[in-house]
């Protein structure tokens, strides 16, 4: 299972494959630009890959390479043999290195998440990359970011949903673990054959990070010291302990009820 990644303007892309792959590895830069080549993230299980990310390079000039593949007027069950033979003349030269870049792995059958910035305005010029994606018949999802002001969501919206399954806002920032395995339940639905190993995926996904909860938990609760004298007379949440220490399975459930929160 793939998962090519676009953002048509590479702002914190990088932040949001980094919170989906769980990957310290990944190089966030400010810098427009940074992604020259398609690069893969397998995410990985007891050393089993349970999908993978593929984060790729913006586009270069989407609306030459559409201009390329219009020239023909190929009918709509022609339009992704066209974005195959764009990627077949091109790739491996000098021109539309980018373009190439992207179209590779997706023309391999990875489905496409497509970012945009939604505290910056909407562009027209966005729709050519946008309609080359929709060439291709992959299947589409696209995330609009709100980790900034988010001013522009309605236009991002308006503009991406009839060629996207899906539209959704998302900040990497913020984002909770539930919120990135409802992203995995959303390409799900978006792909027949991707139902039930994404479906197998996220509920290992699911376990490891309650067990992962679990783990701290104890930690925690292992850690506190026991100190019934010194805590005589003390108050917890507005009530008097009166010297009673706390049960320690009780302390590792208000640790999971706070962390999940």
């Amino acid at each position: 299972i793939g998962v090519a990644w676009f953002d048509s303007e590479e702002f914190e892309a990088d932040d949001i494959i980094a919170t989906l792959a769980e990957e310290d590895s990944i190089a966030i830069s400010p810098l427009p630009g940074t992604t020259r080549r398609a690069t893969r993230y397998d995410v990985l299980l007891d050393g089993q890959v349970l999908f993978r990310l593929i984060d790729t390079p913006g586009f270069e000039d989407a609306a030459r390479a559409l201009a390329w593949m219009q020239r023909e007027q190929p009918g709509a069950d022609q339009r992704k043999a066209r974005v195959a033979a764009f990627h077949q003349t091109f790739a491996g030269s000098s021109e539309f290195v980018e373009e190439c870049e992207l179209l590779g792995p997706v023309l391999d059958g990875a489905a496409i998440l497509y970012v945009a910035d939604g505290s910056t305005p909407f562009r027209e010029n966005i729709m050519a990359e946008v309609e080359i994606l929709r060439w291709t018949g992959q299947p589409r999802m696209a995330l609009v970011n709100r980790s900034q002001t988010g001013e522009h969501l309605g236009a991002w919206h308006a503009a991406l949903s009839p060629a996207f399954s899906a539209v959704r806002n998302f900040d990497a920032h913020a984002a909770s673990f539930r919120e990135r395995l409802q992203l995995l339940a959303l390409f799900r639905e978006l792909v027949e054959a991707w139902r039930a190993p994404l479906g197998k995926a996220i509920e290992r996904l699911d376990a490891e990070q309650a067990r992962r909860l679990q783990a701290s938990a104890a930690t925690i609760a292992a850690r506190r010291p026991k100190r019934a004298d010194a805590m005589r007379g003390e108050v917890l949440d507005g009530e008097v302990l009166d010297g009673e220490v706390l049960d320690d399975e009780v302390m590792r459930n208000e640790i999971m009820r706070g962390v999940t929160s």
